[in-house]
């Protein structure tokens, strides 16, 4: 049996693509698999947002990442409701919001548990009032808006309004009868599959594993790459940008980047793997940049540096040399649920989840089957 896992199983209801996705198993490390256009991406969105309890920095960060916070009507571009409507993706079918709806919502929790279940609800001001979500309804000057609305976040059946501009500084002033509620968010790191990481990024996580003494874990990890590396340190030039720096062994300091691409790619992984002690992972297209040898020892060392720091990782993928090479992995470990592959496959229904761990990955692995 798997255990201190934070997410056993994982229900998303109504959330971008998922009408209603049910994944009866997860394991410490998740391996997400499936065609174009499925939701891959939009798993580890939601488990971002359960981990982080909702928090409005991480909406805005998914829509920006996704260009969602672009206003494409002109007559909105300049109103908070305008910036709003980019919502709207985040909720299964894109609906139109407008100032006669009441609510729509969708729901990401632990399948098993009725506690932690994180719920989004988009609704107008007047819906939100008369249920006691909202105290107010003077939220906005009332002529730079095109409808009343506003987006709350709950969980455990106690909301409050995360209303803002995504530019902005929060809008609506608190009440003493409705005070911001704040749940404690979980440590998560997401790593995105676009090329280069922010050097602003890494340097921030690089401070917080030295500040942790755990520098020695992650030059560990950096061996599967170049086993002269001996120290990794930041060069902040006059204008003020951070590149990262490596010692090798009986040669001067160098720019990391000058041991090829992989090597950035891996160093955050590493970074976002230690900074997710006791909380969760998320990796998108994990085998950007690395070439497909040493991908079996990146997954040995993601296995057994989330099992050391209790981090449970979900990654996604399209390569077939990254689904063998976890399967090989996942086969080596004792806990037959310590990898778990999950399959996402779209019926006329909708999107279903096929977990697939122990004896499936070896059955799917000796036949040579394809899962992606």
């Amino acid at each position: 049996m798997t255990e201190s896992l934070l997410l056993p199983s994982l229900r998303i209801r109504n959330y971008r693509a998922f009408e209603d996705l049910e994944i009866s198993t997860l394991g410490r490390v998740n391996l997400i698999v499936g065609q174009n256009n499925i939701g891959k991406t939009s798993l580890l969105e939601a488990v971002w947002l359960w981990a982080s309890r909702g928090d409005w920095d991480v909406i805005r960060t998914i829509m920006e990442a996704r260009n969602e916070n672009i206003v494409a009507d002109p007559t909105l571009r300049n109103s908070n409701s305008g910036e709003l409507m980019g919502l709207t993706h985040l909720f299964n079918g894109h609906p139109v919001f407008t100032s006669d709806m009441q609510e729509i919502e969708f729901e990401i929790s632990p399948t098993f548990f009725a506690t932690n279940k994180l719920r989004f609800s988009f609704s107008t001001i007047k819906y939100a009032v008369e249920n006691k979500i909202l105290d107010e309804y003077q939220l906005f000057p009332r002529g730079n808006i095109r409808c009343d609305v506003c987006l709350s976040v709950g969980m455990d059946g106690i909301s409050h309004s995360v209303i803002t501009a995504l530019h902005g500084e929060p809008v609506r002033k608190e009440s003493p009868s409705f005070p911001r509620i704040q749940w404690r968010s979980l440590p998560a790191c997401f790593v995105y599959s676009t090329g280069d990481a922010r050097l602003t990024k890494l340097r921030n996580l690089w401070d917080r594993v030295q500040m942790n003494n755990q520098e020695e874990m992650v030059l560990k990890g950096l061996e599967i790459l170049d086993t002269r590396i001996e120290k990794i340190f930041f060069f902040t030039s006059q204008e003020n940008s951070h590149a990262p720096m490596c010692k090798l062994k009986e040669c001067n300091p160098i720019p990391l980047r000058n041991l090829g691409g992989g090597v950035i790619r891996v160093f955050e992984i590493l970074l976002a793997l230690v900074n997710s002690q006791g909380g969760v992972l998320l990796i998108d297209e994990v085998e950007n940049g690395l070439h497909y040898k040493i991908q079996r020892n990146a997954w040995e060392v993601i296995f057994e540096m989330a099992r050391r720091l209790n981090v449970q990782v979900f990654a996604t993928t399209h390569s077939t040399d990254a689904v063998q090479s976890f399967q090989q992995v996942a086969l080596q470990q004792q806990d037959e649920k310590a990898g778990v592959v999950v399959q996402l496959t779209k019926f006329s229904k909708g999107i279903v989840a096929n977990p697939l761990f122990g004896d499936d990955i070896r059955l799917m692995y000796y036949s040579e089957e394809d899962l992606r």
